[in-house]
């Protein structure tokens, strides 16, 4: 899928701007729930909680190198 994406994104602006917004929106709903601290009784480990939703997004943008395991930082 991610491939799929990476392709449609340099051949459409419309999908472009589509995985902006979506990018977006995560990024947005990720630091209003920790600034209001909705994930305080949630997760306990936050931090890595946020770096690994940040991995996340950045190989949805394919900011990553492929093949490497987002998992691990």
């Amino acid at each position: 899928m991610r491939r799929q994406l990476c392709s449609d994104r340099t051949s459409s602006p419309e999908a472009l701007l589509a995985m902006a917004l979506t990018l977006w929106t995560h990024l947005f709903g990720l630091v209003g729930f920790e600034v209001f601290g909705r994930l305080n009784t949630m997760i306990r480990a936050r931090e890595e909680y946020f770096d690994h939703q940040a991995r996340v997004m950045a190989d949805l943008a394919g900011l990553t190198t492929p093949g490497k395991d987002i998992h691990q930082p």
